[in-house]
């Protein structure tokens, strides 16, 4: 049975096919207020602007003694009166006189008569009532000015920023407790092969030709980091119209359904072409190993993302390919993972034609560089492929075979925050 898909005429690389989905998915408009408490991981709908100057009052930088820097360059002998202390949470009051200093500790409010701070390593002798101090310049004020960190006013978290625990401490910071964000995207996830069996299934109980299913059990926990709203659609069979039938339904409650298996050529393939018949498919195949089958459509309001059915291969674009999908939808603005260049350790097999991912272990040497090697067989069946994995070692698709000690460019898996 041959597919009649308009769109499958040109392989995409993964960059032109992420510069198509931005084109194609508009980002989640609708907002909500939460807690400053609820926003691990959440996505500012507005730029957030500091009520208060960040510190609010002149403080000091070190533990020691404030005085008038006048009053100092002016001492013969570098002898002050003590007038009490200024501890953090608890300023001195009252006037500091002329000649008088006032013992305080990193944070604590600097009184306004001062604006110097000498080091307690510099004190000579103190008792209750005068502190005498080495004769020296000091080489700064150690104060703080008001608003030294942020300035009232100041823009401390844009729009479209996904909050993480230092911007949130930031806010924190300066006593925001509420904020306006974006509302969480509803992620479908849908397994599709007549093979597959439950992982509560019995090891004894497994069938002649079936096999576990683990596509839908990693999106679905791969999933739970990006702070989205995840609903299980289960598996279904190679049937045509129970394919349309969970289609249809997702496609009514989901912003994006992401389906795994049933978009290659076969007979039993149904995702691909019924995403075609009840929306409309973009594109269909990326120039991409593992993963060259990939169909990206809509049904509806609803955004379809199909990968394929190996589990190296689902793994592999749903990092390339679903994560910056799922950050756009968001609301934020996806970076580019970071790349590095590394050397290998054992030559590369590698025919030109598609750019490639291969699972890598990269280390450092004793002298700082970098070295890969490939971890074995690198079947897009083969999930043990990833045992030991923390990168991702990227072949273009011009190059060919790859000799020992030729550089190549590795993305750490550290970049999706899964391993």
């Amino acid at each position: 049975m041959v597919l009649n898909l308009v769109t499958n005429n040109k392989f995409l690389s993964i960059p032109d096919a992420l510069t198509k989905i931005k084109e194609l998915v508009v980002p989640i408009a609708q907002t909500e207020p939460i807690s400053l408490e609820s926003g691990m991981g959440r996505v500012l709908s507005n730029d957030v602007f500091s009520p208060i100057p960040l510190p609010p009052f002149k403080s000091s930088a070190m533990d020691g003694f404030a005085l008038r820097l006048s009053d100092w360059n002016t001492s013969a002998d570098k002898t002050f009166h003590l007038a009490g202390v200024s501890l953090a949470g608890h300023p001195i009051s009252g006037l500091i006189k002329p000649g008088e200093c006032v013992r305080i500790f990193t944070g604590a409010k600097v009184p306004d008569e001062c604006d110097q701070i000498i080091l307690q390593e510099e004190m000579d002798f103190a008792d209750e009532s005068i502190v005498r101090f080495l004769d020296h310049q000091p080489i700064e004020t150690y104060v703080r000015p008001v608003g030294h960190d942020i300035e009232k006013g100041q823009c401390i978290a844009p729009q479209r920023h996904q909050l993480d625990p230092i911007s949130l401490s930031r806010l924190s910071a300066s006593g925001i407790n509420e904020i306006s964000v974006f509302r969480k995207p509803k992620i479908g996830v849908l397994s599709s092969g007549d093979e597959l069996v439950s992982s509560n299934t019995q090891n004894n109980k497994l069938k002649d030709g079936l096999i576990f299913e683990s596509n839908k059990t990693f999106l679905l926990r791969s999933l739970e980091k990006l702070n989205v709203n995840i609903v299980d659609h289960g598996n279904i069979r190679d049937s045509r119209k129970e394919t349309e039938q969970a289609l249809d339904a997702a496609a009514k409650s989901c912003d994006l359904l992401i389906t795994t298996g049933g978009v290659s050529v076969g007979d039993a393939d149904h995702i691909t072409r019924t995403i075609q018949e009840l929306g409309s498919l973009d594109f269909w195949r990326l120039n991409l190993k593992p993963g060259k089958p990939l169909a990206f459509g809509n049904i509806g309001d609803c955004r379809i993302l199909g990968l394929p059915g190996n589990p190296v291969s689902t793994i592999v674009t749903t990092l390339l390919v679903a994560y910056p999908l799922i950050d756009h939808l968001k609301g934020t603005n996806p970076k580019d993972p970071l790349k590095i260049k590394a050397k290998i350790k054992t030559n590369i097999l590698h025919s030109s034609g598609r750019t490639e991912y291969q699972r890598g272990l990269f280390t450092t040497e004793s002298d700082g560089s970098i070295v890969v090697e490939q971890l074995g067989d690198q079947s897009s069946n083969r999930l043990s492929s990833f045992n030991n994995c923390n990168c991702l070692i990227e072949i273009p698709s011009t190059q060919g075979d790859l000799q020992l000690n030729e550089e190549v460019t590795i993305v750490p898996m550290a970049n999706f925050g899964i391993f």
